[in-house]
Order: C-alpha cells, then sequence, then structure tokens
C-alpha cells in the first residue's frame, strides 16, 4: 500500500510538472502608453505565439495594460512569471515582484532623454513659483534623481500640473497657461508637427537612460535571454508591429547605479 501511495505521487507530482513546464505569463505593463488592452491584444497575441515557438511553451499568453493600478493586479491575477516594463515602473516594483531583468526592450515610445521644454524660460531658475505641466505617469522622485539625475527637483519650488496626455502638456505652453512641460524624446520629437512649436526650447535635458526592460519573476530566464536578443533580426514585422525597434543586452552595474538613486 505504501508504495502504491508513493507511486501515485510520484504520478501526481510529474503531471503537475508536465502541465506547467515551459509555460508563460506575461503582463506588458505600460502607464499612459496607447491605444487599450483589446486594442493590443491581436498583436500581443501574434507575439506571443511566437515566443511560445521559440521556447517550446504549451500554454503562454500575454496582455497589455496602460495604467498601473490594471498592472498590479494583473501581476496578481494573472501569476506573471515574465513582464515588460519601462524602467520608472521597473524601479518602483523590483523588489516587491521579484524582478530579474533578462534583456533591454529598446522602442521609440520610452528610451532616451527627458527634458524641460519652454518658450520663455531660460533656466531652471526661471521656474520657481510657476506651473509645469507633464503628461509623463512617473513620480516626482524618478524624474527628479533619475531622468533628470538632479539637474531638476520636480514639484520643488513650481506647481506641477499633471495631464491625461503629452500632447495637452505641450498644448499648455503653447498657450501659455504653464511656463514649461517635462516631456521624454518621443514627446519632444511630436513638436515638428505642431503649430508654433518653433518657439519652443529645450533649457534642462537628463542623461540618456535604458528604455524598457524585459524581466523574470522570481528566478533568471538564460534561455529566454538568447532567444530575445535575436528575435528582431529575424522577426523584423512582428517588432515593428510591437513598435519594438531592438532587444539588447542589460548593463548590470548601469542598471545597479539607477537603483541605488532611488534609496
Amino acid at each position: 500500500m505504501k508504495r502504491l501511495l508513493l507511486l501515485l505521487v510520484l504520478i501526481f507530482t510529474l503531471t503537475v510538472t508536465a502541465a506547467t513546464a515551459g509555460d508563460a505569463s506575461v503582463v506588458l505593463c505600460f502607464p499612459g502608453g496607447p491605444g487599450s488592452t483589446a486594442d493590443a491584444q491581436p498583436v500581443v497575441d501574434r507575439f506571443m505565439a511566437q515566443l511560445s515557438k521559440e521556447m517550446g511553451w504549451k500554454d503562454a499568453k500575454g496582455v497589455y495594460f496602460n495604467q498601473m493600478s490594471t498592472c498590479k493586479h494583473a501581476y496578481k491575477d494573472h501569476a506573471a512569471t515574465l513582464v515588460m516594463v519601462p524602467l520608472n515602473v521597473y524601479l518602483e516594483v523590483r523588489t516587491s515582484w521579484k524582478l530579474n531583468p533578462i534583456v533591454l526592450m529598446n522602442n521609440k515610445e520610452s528610451s532616451g532623454q527627458f527634458h524641460v521644454i519652454t518658450k520663455t524660460a531660460s533656466c531652471s531658475g526661471c521656474l520657481k513659483g510657476q506651473t509645469v505641466t507633464t503628461g509623463l505617469k512617473m513620480s516626482n522622485n524618478f524624474l527628479s534623481r533619475v531622468a533628470f539625475d538632479g539637474k531638476l527637483q520636480v514639484g520643488k519650488g513650481f506647481t506641477l500640473k499633471r495631464t491625461r496626455s503629452p500632447i495637452r502638456a505641450i498644448k499648455s505652453v503653447l498657450k501659455d497657461k504653464a511656463i514649461a512641460a517635462i516631456v521624454n524624446d518621443a514627446q519632444r520629437r511630436s513638436l515638428k508637427g505642431l503649430p508654433g512649436t518653433e518657439e519652443i526650447n529645450t533649457i534642462i535635458s537628463g542623461p540618456k537612460l535604458p528604455g524598457a526592460i524585459v524581466a523574470s519573476v522570481g528566478k533568471p530566464a538564460p534561455a529566454l535571454k538568447k532567444v530575445l536578443l535575436g528575435l528582431c533580426k529575424a522577426q523584423k514585422e512582428l517588432c515593428k508591429e510591437m513598435r519594438i525597434t531592438g532587444f539588447g543586452k542589460v548593463d548590470s552595474a548601469r542598471l545597479k547605479s539607477l537603483e541605488e538613486k532611488l534609496k
């Protein structure tokens, strides 16, 4: 009888292991990002299908969210094993979500620098007592310590007004409702298509930063790292659909230094 029970336990363990081996639940969390979960799902499904093919996953799913509150619920509800997040989100949740960075995910929306743009101000001191606006979904702490590396104390000495979208922040400056706006590279590039932006100047720029990060939950994923680093070379159209320009290796020392800035 004992042998039978041991055999049944062994069979059950092997069955559970076989059913879950290679499975993946991916949460793509980009607060303030474009579109909606429903809009993004067909593209995310194609991306996950390709990853499943490369990795041998039997039951993999991925879902995109553009609100942080929804991301946090999804992380728990979907029992996430992988996440794709911008740098600020990674730094915020890396400990509580037990994240291990795998690769950098480069895209035009999140990679690069942060800037203060204005029509009338000529220096950071000129912002004192004024209204500055932004459509970025990032904390004052991240913007001050990481995005601007201490060059600007966001929300101190001036009033920071947050808008629902980056374009509203930029228009506030054009309409003289705010003295300046805090934007990223992609938002600053969008100025070229707006009337009146020839008067806009950049008075502060932060350091170049990593864009988004693909991280595993709980344990490293070396096999996935190898697949992702080569993915956009072989699947250019798919990466273009995902708005990804490529995956790159993580600079661990650089990432660690950014983590230290928020302690």
